[in-house]
């Protein structure tokens, strides 16, 4: 990926009580020595083993408390500049109506500086100037900047308490490695088409991303928690 650097100008609720089928398969599961967390295309679910002591009902709530702050941080950041983002698609329509169909995404660096991100070949220097044009904004800086600010908090939560391979919790993300991650364009395409019969979900819309794009940069401590697939 290319990236063009501008100047400067809840938890999902989970059941207390386990499937039998999925509680029987888990008791039997011998743990493999490693775990690659990675989708599976079958007629089977996944689930987590949890190899480790059990956390408090302290460090549950705690975690709790943290994804959810980060993921309304998140959400708040994104639909702040939905409008924005319509606007600058309208124009990109007027002016360069090609680039809609390729391969770019924003997002903020460290600096708080608007970064575009490109597909490589395709798009030109004009096309990339335009894109600079029309999303260098202190409205839309800002809430690329909320977006990965919260998802980076999602990921201080304790990675033992979601046990799935969407969660926020497994990975280790700063500024950089979350405008990597994270598709704003994605995101905001969702949310600009939203509406009756086409349902946009932004928590699921990010745990996808994370398992897409995230494999590098898993926490170490994920290794300890195994998943096994169990026909359904």
């Amino acid at each position: 990926m290319d990236i063009a650097k501008l100047p400067a100008g809840g938890s999902i609720p989970s059941s207390s009580k386990m499937n039998p089928a999925i509680e029987e398969a888990a008791q039997n599961v011998t743990p493999p020595e490693q775990t690659e967390l990675k989708s599976v295309e079958s007629d089977s679910i996944r689930m987590f083993v949890n190899t480790l002591p059990p956390l408090s009902r302290a460090e549950r709530e705690e975690s709790s408390k943290i994804t959810f702050e980060g993921y309304n941080q998140a959400k708040a950041g994104v639909r702040g500049i939905v409008s924005n983002y319509k606007e600058a698609l309208s124009t990109i329509r007027k002016e360069e109506p090609d680039l809609l169909a390729k391969k770019w995404d924003i997002a903020v660096n460290s600096e708080d500086e608007l970064i575009i991100k490109t597909g490589g070949a395709g798009i030109s220097a004009s096309e990339v100037q335009l894109l600079a044009e029309v999303f260098d904004t202190e409205e839309v800086k800002k809430g690329l900047k909320d977006l990965q600010d919260g998802v980076i908090r999602m990921t201080e939560a304790n990675y033992q308490s979601e046990l799935n391979t969407g969660s926020a919790a497994h990975y280790n993300l700063d500024t950089e490695s979350a405008a990597l991650v994270i598709s704003a364009r994605e995101i905001l395409d969702g949310l600009a088409h939203n509406g009756p019969g086409r349902e946009f979900s932004l928590w699921s819309t990010l745990s996808n991303q994370l398992v897409k794009n995230g494999d590098a940069f898993l926490k170490p401590e994920t290794k300890n928690l195994r998943f096994i697939e169990v026909e359904v």
